[in-house]
């Protein structure tokens, strides 16, 4: 059973808000998002174009699947504003650069691990390193990070060489999605293959040239302040394929072999 038939609303949108609002449709959304109804368990098959090097780290391609695992410190609603997320609430110092994060309690990563401030503090490490970090967490704040430290576990403070408005901002986005500190501590290449968060789904299997299949997070706690959907997601899997060609994909989506694709061609916008 699939609990999604090609969802029309989803036709005319962007591909970066297609690929991103598949964790919307299968979590967080309600049956009027997707213009059909919803379905308890089954699975989403979704098409997407390209496979990335890892699952993790700083490509837009590793974005899109870091969010389907992956929960960041603060979201961003649709009209910009920032909503607590794994951060409960957080306030900035008077010369703002430093920013004080009060943390979600009774939250776990997938691998049984405790989300804590500590866990918070080795990201920002991990993300930073040069060798096996997220260049694009560097980008957006490597010239502006002096520390980050647990104040206690559930109190996260972030020190800033000099002010950066737009660090919230930042910290919502994909590439700052919080993995585990057992996953970050070993081989790089198991991070690589298999990233551990604290969200709705998990990896189960990459099969390297065809698809990912992600499963259920039975004990998901940790949905951002604007979620519409509250508690584990709705579909018990969701098989992300690799689909490079356009025409592909979207045959894929008229012949039932998917439920949903990433940027379907412009011409056929109005099938």
């Amino acid at each position: 059973m699939k609990p999604i038939r090609r969802a029309t609303a989803l036709r005319a949108a962007t591909a970066a808000a297609v690929a991103l609002s598949l964790l919307s449709a299968c979590n967080n959304g309600t049956a009027d998002d997707v213009g059909s109804t919803r379905v308890t368990g089954g699975t989403i098959t979704y098409g997407h174009e390209q496979e990335p090097p890892c699952l993790t780290g700083g490509w837009v391609q590793e974005a899109y699947v870091d969010r389907q695992v992956l929960d960041s410190l603060v979201a961003q609603d649709k009209g910009g504003k920032i909503v607590p997320w794994l951060a409960e609430s957080w306030k900035v110092s008077a010369d703002q650069k430093t920013w004080t994060f009060a943390l979600k309690k009774g939250v776990k990563f997938t691998d049984g691990e405790t989300f804590d401030a500590a866990a918070v503090a080795k990201n920002f490490t991990y993300w930073l390193d040069p060798k096996i970090g997220n260049p694009t967490a560097a980008a957006y704040i490597g010239e502006y990070y002096a520390g980050g430290r647990a104040v206690d576990a559930n109190t996260f403070e972030l020190t800033l060489s000099k002010p950066y408005s737009p660090l919230l901002s930042a910290l919502s986005q994909g590439y700052f999605g919080l993995l585990s500190p057992e996953n970050i501590a070993g081989a790089p290449a198991a991070t690589c293959e298999k990233p551990v968060g604290t969200g709705p789904f998990a990896v189960e299997k990459w099969n390297h040239g065809e698809n990912i299949t992600f499963v259920k997070n039975p004990n998901y706690t940790s949905w951002p302040a604007n979620a519409k959907h509250r508690g584990p997601a709705y579909v018990d899997k969701v098989v992300w394929k690799f689909l490079h060609e356009p025409t592909v994909r979207y045959g894929s989506l008229t012949t039932g072999q998917s439920d949903v694709i990433y940027d379907v061609p412009t011409v056929n916008w109005q099938d």
